[in-house]
């Protein structure tokens, strides 16, 4: 079992990109209910077709006492920062709902006093679903995910999950009103919990697959080195822009 990123570099990448059965790639973001149940409605059809992604997830870490020594700000480059470290897991849910990411636009900010830029806006361009990221170690805690569909809305704020649909809902006036939306029960207390049992999923998932030696699958191993690519692209192109400033 592999943690995220698969490579920190081009070079090392290369050398694991053919498929290797034996080996998984902790992507836990995949196991999260809210992918779970994107997959169901994408597969069933019921809420419609997908219309569009976000997906927000911040927090202050950036004004805690003693922030420069965490580790999330040891590295020397976007990619040991907050790209390498939390922006790669949504980008990979993106990718892994969505389809193949056709070009990711990435716009980075220092809010706080570190030199490592702090906070990231992303741009994936997917033609099932365009979709965008924002993620901060500067900002008010908030873990967000929307997914529009044309007949309904699917959200995460915080654990909590609801549904709004259909869309065709009106006023006495006959003017668009949005469904009041409906709760899913998940049993989750807050964030941490909803995240934590992603992670037990994909624990979970990892020692079925080792206890039965069975090979993991080759489209799972396909999509954590797309992820890693497209990564590793962008810091070489921010890198690049850097050195020619």
């Amino acid at each position: 079992m592999c943690e995220k990123p698969p490579a920190s570099n081009l070079d090392q990448l290369t050398k694991i990109a053919k498929y290797d059965p034996r080996i998984y790639f902790n992507f836990n973001y995949r196991f999260t209910l809210i992918s779970e149940l994107t997959k169901s409605y994408i597969d069933s059809g019921e809420m419609g077709r997908l219309v569009n992604a976000s997906f927000i997830s911040c927090h202050g870490l950036a004004f805690k006492d003693g922030f420069e020594n965490n580790w999330r700000f040891q590295g020397e480059s976007i990619g040991s920062s907050i790209l390498g470290n939390l922006g790669i897991h949504y980008i990979d849910l993106a990718g892994y709902l969505f389809g193949d990411i056709d070009n990711m636009m990435v716009s980075t900010r220092n809010i706080s006093s570190n030199s490592m830029p702090d906070s990231a806006a992303i741009s994936l361009d997917i033609a099932d679903c365009p979709s965008n990221i924002f993620i901060s170690y500067a900002a008010p805690f908030r873990n967000q995910a929307t997914i529009i569909f044309d007949n309904g809305i699917l959200e995460l704020v915080n654990g909590n999950l609801t549904i709004q649909t259909p869309r065709n809902v009106f006023n006495k006036e006959k003017m668009f009103m949005p469904a009041k939306p409906s709760r899913i029960q998940t049993g989750f207390l807050d964030s941490k919990s909803y995240y934590d049992d992603s992670l037990c999923k994909s624990v979970r998932y990892f020692l079925n697959y080792a206890v039965n030696k069975k090979l993991f699958p080759a489209e799972d191993y396909k999509r954590a080195i797309k992820t890693n690519q497209i990564v590793l692209d962008q810091i070489s192109q921010k890198a690049h822009e850097i050195k020619n400033h």
